[in-house]
């Protein structure tokens, strides 16, 4: 009939449709879910030394960092191998700097995890009402202008504060005073001992959260709180961190101290 179109042409028609339906299912093409939320910066890797992944979302495939300037969401992980470490910077200015073979997770813009290894934080509160929020697997540290180290454990965290004060709170129940027997393990310190004392009284009934001071360190397992030293590794932590803030600019007199 004069009015059917050619085979050749209908063959051609059909395929099209075939690829147009098929293209939104075809990971990385170009069609975009309109209801899908937005991707929420949460801070940007400014320096790196050794090989550093960022996993998104968490993923346990992560993009290699090979350059400064590499983007951090909300949800991504990022993670160092064995001689290696990460600055990072959020977007309200604070510093973190993820220690060798560590992994630090950004829940939120102002929300972050430690799972793994060592990890230094540097926190500005510029005004801010709320500061920033730092989880371990039992306990949650409300953070307002402080600096100090995390060691998370499978069953809770070391923390070590150098700078301001830190407010810990359970996640659930409340907190109890460990037995003297594992505190007797942390170093001789007069700072340690006297926060034993404040720790001794304030524990006579258990606490759903306490405070921690400037020269403090503690060992939370469970609900278990324990005073300790600082530890030789937090030390060369917050060390570090002041060398790697010197700008290499900053060092033309002292070019000993300049990085490679």
């Amino acid at each position: 009939m004069s009015s059917m179109l050619p085979r050749s042409l209908i063959v051609a028609c059909a395929a099209f449709g075939v690829l147009a339906a098929s293209a939104a299912t075809i990971p990385g093409s170009a069609a975009v879910d309109p209801a899908a939320p937005p991707a929420l910066h949460a801070g940007v890797v400014t320096s790196f030394e050794g090989t550093v992944t960022v996993h998104p979302k968490g993923a346990v495939r992560g993009r290699a960092v090979t350059a400064s300037g590499a983007t951090l969401e909300v949800g991504d992980a990022i993670r160092t191998r064995s001689a290696s470490r990460a600055m990072v910077e959020l977007s309200d200015g604070s510093r973190v700097m993820v220690e060798s073979d560590s992994t630090l997770r950004l829940l939120g813009r102002d929300s972050l995890e430690p799972q793994k290894g060592r990890v230094l934080f540097d926190i500005r509160t510029q005004g801010k009402v709320s500061g920033v929020i730092v989880h371990t697997p039992t306990a949650v540290l409300g953070v307002k202008g402080t600096r100090f180290v995390v060691e998370p454990q499978d069953d809770g965290a070391r923390v070590f504060l150098k700078d301001g004060e830190l407010a810990v709170s359970a996640k659930q129940g409340k907190f109890t005073r460990a037995g003297r027997g594992r505190s007797a393990r942390a170093a001789a310190d007069p700072r340690t001992e006297a926060f034993k004392k404040r720790l001794d009284a304030e524990f006579a009934e258990a606490l759903a959260e306490f405070r921690l001071q400037a020269g403090e360190a503690v060992d939370i397992r469970g609900q278990n709180v324990d005073p300790i030293g600082f530890s030789r590794a937090a030390d060369e932590s917050f060390d570090a961190f002041e060398a790697w803030l010197l700008d290499d600019s900053d060092l033309d007199d002292f070019p000993e101290l300049k990085r490679d």
